[in-house]
C-alpha cells in the first residue's frame, strides 16, 4: 500500500515548480514594467517643474511679457531633461503659445501663461513591452503625465 502511494506521488514536485515559475517569471514581467512607468513618470515631472520653472523666470524677468520667449525657454529646458528634439516646433505670442505642441515621439507639451503662473503639462505615451496585459491589447499604450 505504502509503495502505491509513492507512485501516485511521484512528479508532483515538476508541476508546482513549472506553475511557480509562470507566476515568477509573470511578476518579474510586471515588476521590470511597473519601475520603468513609475522612473518615467518622474522623470516627465523634473522635466515639467524644470519647464515650468523656466518660463516663471522669463515671465517674472521681462516686462512686457514676451510669451515666445517664455514658451521657447520652457520647451528647451524640458528637451534637455528628457534628451528630446523640439526642432519643428514654433510658439506663438500668445499665453497659450499655440498649444499642444507634439514633440519627439510620443510627446505632447502643453504650456498656458498667466498673470503670476506659468504652467506645463507633458504627456508621454508608454509602451508595455515586456509585460503586456490581457485584455488591453486594443491599447498597449499608457500616457503619463507630469504636470507643474
Amino acid at each position: 500500500m505504502q509503495g502505491f502511494f509513492k507512485r501516485r506521488q511521484a512528479g508532483q514536485a515538476i508541476v508546482l515548480v513549472a506553475a511557480a515559475a509562470v507566476v515568477l517569471t509573470a511578476i518579474l514581467m510586471l515588476a521590470i514594467d511597473g519601475g520603468g512607468i513609475y522612473l518615467e513618470r518622474r522623470q516627465l515631472q523634473n522635466a515639467a517643474d524644470a519647464g515650468a520653472l523656466a518660463g516663471a523666470e522669463k515671465l517674472w524677468s521681462s516686462n512686457p511679457p514676451s510669451y515666445t520667449a517664455m514658451h521657447t525657454q520652457a520647451l528647451a529646458t524640458i528637451a534637455r531633461n528628457l534628451n528630446i528634439s523640439v526642432a519643428g516646433v514654433s510658439p506663438t505670442s500668445t499665453p497659450s503659445g499655440g498649444r499642444p505642441w507634439s514633440i519627439s515621439p510620443n510627446y505632447q507639451v502643453t504650456v498656458l501663461a498667466a498673470s503670476y503662473t506659468y504652467q506645463v503639462t507633458l504627456q508621454h505615451t508608454h509602451t508595455l513591452v515586456r509585460a503586456p496585459l490581457p485584455g488591453f491589447a486594443h491599447a498597449p499604450t499608457r500616457p503619463r503625465q507630469g504636470d507643474s
